[in-house]
């Protein structure tokens, strides 16, 4: 393989450019503003690694009065919430505010120093898609990254596997880049932690009962990893812009 020329940016691989590879489909279509529930004049502002899936979840329930269940398309790969239309995860724009000017917007936000944690065991460890399963053998050698990485090495070397990979890239994404950089913009802001609130604002809002499920625990079964001094510092310097606005470190 020739050298990698200096300067040369890794090629981005996103979902549907490997069909050989089942895991990669094709990355949402950008068409949805928010996650619109008219019965409860409702606009959720999802994000990654924030308990999005099991909101999403909870809300097509609503909105379509059955049990969510995930699509199979017929070469077997699944269509899951997040690719329904609607269900999009997205960057707050003026128009989103327009859209929703109505409708009481919330979002969850979380510790940005955990939610790379949770990327790292989630994306990485659990689904493995920093390795030759998601993305081609030659990807890596061309952008000269291990497979596998380590966390200390995904955290100092971050910016190079966002590049590489559009689902690393999505879920390592700031707060700030899908809630923007307003708080004022949301009626109810919740924590990862305060979910129970939530859950019982939204039950006291719609007038019975209802559950949030927990849509994604993969990357659980993995022990945290050890955070060294350095490390600490490259991920507090990478979380910086949503520190003080999204979260009081």
């Amino acid at each position: 393989m020739p050298p990698r020329r200096a300067g040369a940016r890794p090629r981005l691989y996103r979902r549907g450019q490997l069909p050989h590879l089942a895991a990669d489909r094709t990355p949402p279509r950008g068409d949805a503003l928010a996650v619109i529930v008219p019965s409860l004049r409702l606009a959720y502002v999802p994000v990654p690694k924030n308990a999005c899936s099991s909101l999403k979840i909870a809300f097509y329930e609503i909105n379509e009065g059955r049990p969510y269940a995930p699509l199979a398309r017929p070469d077997g790969t699944v269509v899951h919430v997040h690719e329904f239309p609607g269900y999009d995860s997205l960057p707050l724009t003026p128009a989103t505010l327009e859209a929703t000017a109505a409708l009481s917007r919330i979002a969850v936000v979380r510790d940005p120093l955990r939610r790379l944690v949770s990327c790292y065991k989630n994306r990485v460890l659990h689904f493995r898609e920093l390795s030759a399963r998601h993305l081609p053998a030659e990807a890596f050698a061309l952008a000269g990254l291990p497979q596998d990485p380590a966390f200390d090495l995904f955290i100092e070397r971050l910016d190079e596997y966002r590049a590489l990979s559009w689902s690393i890239s999505h879920h390592s994404d700031l707060q700030r880049t899908f809630l923007g950089e307003d708080r004022g913009a949301f009626e109810q802001l919740f924590t990862l932690a305060e979910l129970p609130r939530l859950e019982a604002w939204l039950r006291a809002r719609a007038g019975r009962d209802l559950r949030l499920p927990h849509a994604q625990r993969g990357g659980q079964e993995f022990p945290d990893p050890e955070i060294t001094p350095e490390t600490r510092r490259r991920m507090l310097d990478y979380c910086a812009p949503d520190l003080g606005l999204w979260w009081d470190a």
